[in-house]
């Protein structure tokens, strides 16, 4: 195997972990542990490692290393802020460059990640649910035909998916599965692209973002209320909240 491959391994085995929350936040992320940990060289650690924090996936602080991000509801408003101004561009750019195919494959999508969130049991994991609206979001993207702008979406989705399971498993721990109201929004993301309609594509953004920003905000909001050292349960389990 290549030491771009091993890197390349490296980075999503560090990225996963994290979204998982296989680490806490605030841990201290040692080449020598992950190394062993792992078993993964220590040069494709340091390019992997570096790789990670520059999408910010990680932090790295001066002579200190890098380290997992904490739990932060100012990093997620600046989060979904920053979504907020791309999405109606994305919005734009998706319209002018449909095509049949791809809108076909969209509409694929958009069934798959249905299915999940319909069928009786629910999802059995984030993991499982992930795997689908990941599929029907970059497929979406990808209509906008900008290489820059599909780039900078992906680093602000890849920052925001450690919330995303937070929120997931909250729901779930809470018995609410809302995860399932959001297929309407997904309806209307589609629906909007059938329909050739670039204001009730932003639109659709819009509303599901805005819906999603109000329940995953309150779930971080009691988060930020408990020691780091007692997070590790809730953010795997999710948490109570009122």
């Amino acid at each position: 195997m290549s030491k771009l491959s091993l890197a390349d391994k490296a980075f999503e085995t560090i990225k996963t972990a994290i979204a998982n929350n296989y680490f806490k936040p605030g841990d201290k992320l040692s080449i020598c542990e992950l190394s062993e940990r792992f078993q993964i060289g220590q040069s494709p650690l340091r390019e992997a490692l570096a790789r990670l924090s520059a999408v910010e996936v990680i932090e790295c602080e001066a002579m200190k290393g890098y380290r997992v991000p904490t739990i932060n509801l100012a990093e997620f408003d600046d989060l979904y802020r920053a979504r907020s101004v791309l999405t109606p561009e994305l919005a734009k750019l998706i319209i002018q460059n449909v095509t049949d195919q791809w809108e076909g494959e969209l509409i694929g999508a958009q069934h798959q990640l249905k299915k999940i969130e319909l069928r009786a049991e629910g999802a059995q994991s984030f993991d499982e649910w992930q795997k689908y609206h990941t599929a029907f979001v970059s497929k979406l993207i990808e209509g906008c035909r900008s290489p820059t702008l599909i780039r900078l979406h992906n680093i602000l989705y890849d920052q925001a998916e450690r919330y995303r399971r937070i929120w997931f498993n909250a729901c779930i721990q809470n018995g609410l599965e809302s995860y399932r109201t959001y297929t309407n929004y997904h309806q209307a993301f589609v629906d909007a692209v059938v329909a050739r309609d670039v204001v009730r594509l932003t639109e659709a953004f819009s509303d599901k973002m805005e819906h999603w920003v109000r329940e995953a905000r309150e779930i971080i909001v009691g988060l930020q209320h408990i020691p780091n050292g007692g997070c590790r349960e809730i953010l795997n389990n999710g948490c109570k909240y009122s």
